[in-house]
This record gives structure tokens, C-alpha cells and sequence, in this order.
């Protein structure tokens, strides 16, 4: 391994500080500080050109929004107004998440409200029966209407719906994907997602919630990335749990509000 390989132990940490761990039988977590340095230089990474990738991104929408607006106003049937009216509150959505995004890379958080988790589930759940009913995917909802938390609804929905849409693709036609909430015996508020695709390769298992890692072979690999950091800073956690032909199942699990 070369001195310039940036997985190389001494190209990170130093010849000196390895010399020092190698000195007092500390060898052994060497492997596990250098994985874990890596991983936070990769986030780095992210966050470099993240704001620059934002921008761009708010202006397209920005462009959405405006033609959703025009082609409601003048629709040729109802149900065209509907869905234009549809793309322009989602996009306007879309233009809030991004702009919390920014916000949160200088700091600025915006303030946590009670949210329902059944309806937030339901409002989700709009956006992709479409998909779902033109991909033969049958998507099964069971949640609790009175549990709620405290969080930011856009960024939650972010959440669901890129586990939703990662399900759609990764069931097969006549599958079917199940969503489900509800608090468990110690009173968290659990959201899972569950599909009958052939799930997720051992490899990646450990590692899926990484940036950068993907089982698709057109993914970026970030999607999860994203909604692992957004459910963290809503002091949950994001868990996922695959076999190999029998699916996969991810859970979001957050505090409840206790109001």
C-alpha cells in the first residue's frame, strides 16, 4: 500500500501516533479508527459540494412550480388541475426540504411540531400509488391514528418516501410492500417498510446506510445516507433487516411526543 493510498493507515493518522498505538497493544482498533475516519471523509466530501448541488436543484424546481401554476390555471379538464395543482405543492415541498437542507449546513434548524404519523403516512402514500398500481406492486398500510411525534412533516415524508420508492423498485411485479406505525412496548413510535423483493446482498447489509452504497446499478447511493442523518436528528434511529430472496424490511424508529 502506498504512502499516497488515502486508505492507508499512515497516510491518516501518522507513522508516529500508529507507532504509539502498536507500542501499547492497541493495534487491533487500528482497522476499526481508520474505517470510521474514512466515513467521516466521505460525508466531508458530501457536504463539500452539497450546497453548490442545492442551489442548482432549488433553481430547477423553482422553474416547476411556475409551470404547475400556469397549467392549473388553465387546465383542460378537472382532473389536469388536480394533478398540475398536485406537482406544485409537491414541488413547493421539494423547495422547502432543500432550503431546510442549506439551512442545517449553517446551523440553523427549523423549529420541531407535533406531527401525526398516520396522516404524514397517508400524504406519503398519495404521492406513489400511481407508481405503485402501474408497477403491479400491491402497498398494504396499517398505522396507529393516534400516535404522533415531534419533528419537521417534510422531512419525515423526505424519509418515507425514498423507502417507499426504494421498495416499489426492488419488488417485483404482483409483490407487495407494507407500511406500518405504530408505538412499541417502551413507547417509541416504529415505522417500518417491508417488500417481498429478493432483498438486499449480505455484503452491503452492514454497510447500505453509507454514503455511496448502492445495490442498484444506476444508484448514487445517497438516499439513504440522507434519511438515515435526517431520522438521526430526529433523535432516532434507521434499521434495516434483509435475507437474501425474502425481502427487506427498514424501521424508523423516533420518540414519541409525549403530549
Amino acid at each position: 500500500m502506498s504512502a499516497d493510498d488515502p486508505s492507508d493507515p499512515n497516510a491518516i493518522l501518522g507513522s508516529d501516533l500508529i507507532h504509539v498505538l502498536e507500542q501499547h497493544g492497541m493495534a487491533g482498533r487500528l482497522d476499526a479508527l481508520v474505517s470510521r475516519l474514512l466515513h467521516l471523509q466521505r460525508l466531508t466530501a458530501i457536504g463539500a459540494v452539497g450546497a453548490g448541488v442545492i442551489h442548482e436543484a432549488r433553481n430547477a424546481m423553482t422553474g416547476i412550480v411556475g409551470f404547475a401554476q400556469v397549467g392549473a390555471e388553465r387546465p383542460d379538464s378537472p382532473e389536469s388541475a388536480r394533478l398540475f395543482r398536485l406537482i406544485e405543492k409537491e414541488s413547493i415541498r421539494c423547495l422547502a426540504l432543500l432550503s431546510s437542507y442549506l439551512g442545517a449546513a449553517r446551523d440553523h434548524e427549523a423549529p420541531q411540531r407535533r406531527v401525526a404519523v398516520a396522516e404524514l403516512v397517508e400524504s406519503t402514500a398519495v404521492l406513489v400509488r400511481g407508481q405503485f398500481r402501474m408497477n403491479r406492486v400491491r402497498l398494504e398500510i396499517e398505522a396507529d391514528p393516534t400516535v404522533v411525534v415531534n419533528g419537521r412533516a417534510n422531512e419525515l415524508t423526505q424519509v418515507l418516501l425514498n423507502l417507499l420508492v426504494n421498495a416499489l423498485q426492488a419488488t417485483p411485479a404482483g409483490g407487495t410492500v407494507r407500511v406500518t406505525a405504530a408505538r412499541d412496548a417502551s413507547g417509541q413510535v416504529v415505522m417500518a417498510v417491508s417488500d417481498t423483493g429478493e432483498g438486499i446482498p449480505g455484503d452491503l447489509i452492514a454497510r447500505i446506510l453509507e454514503p455511496f452504497v448502492t445495490s442498484k446499478d444506476d444508484g448514487v447511493g445517497l438516499g439513504l445516507t440522507v434519511s438515515n442523518r435526517i431520522v438521526e436528528m430526529h433523535g432516532g434511529t434507521l434499521e434495516v433487516v434483509s435475507e437474501p430472496g425474502n425481502g427487506a424490511t427498514f424501521t424508523v424508529r423516533l420518540p414519541s411526543d409525549p403530549r
